[in-house]
């Protein structure tokens, strides 16, 4: 059992995951669990999500972010700065002259270098 060994729901996650693209995107461009079956332990399934999806997923929403961290269960809705599970994100200072107070905030994402957090995409 896939849970057991890597501590991780991982048909939940899946279910989460495409559930949210078909929402932000369409049904076509769900994840599919062969990226996940050879996945033993938690560092395997941090590889995947590191380097297959969350590449994947800029792939499909054209590096919007936000979309992204919405998938991951990392968007909130406010104009700070986020440390998430998957994605981090800090806001920009404007440079010298381009900020006249009425410019939106605008930020730097980053994928998380240590491990993953992912009771808060399950919800759990």
């Amino acid at each position: 059992d896939a849970a057991a060994r890597t501590g991780i729901d991982l048909p939940t996650l899946l279910t989460i995951i495409n559930e949210r693209i078909e929402y932000l995107y369409d049904r076509d461009h769900q994840i599919g669990h062969a990226y996940f079956t050879g996945c033993d332990t938690r560092a395997d399934v941090d590889e995947v999500m590191r380097h297959k999806v969350i590449p994947l997923l800029a792939e499909y929403f054209f590096e919007d972010w936000g979309k992204i961290a919405a998938v991951l269960g990392d968007l909130e809705m406010h104009d700070g700065p986020i440390e998430g599970g998957f994605l981090n994100r800090s806001v920009l200072k404007a440079p010298p002259g381009f900020d006249n107070g009425e410019a939106m905030p605008r930020f730097r994402w980053d994928v998380r270098e240590d491990g993953f957090d992912y009771a808060r995409l399950l919800g759990s």
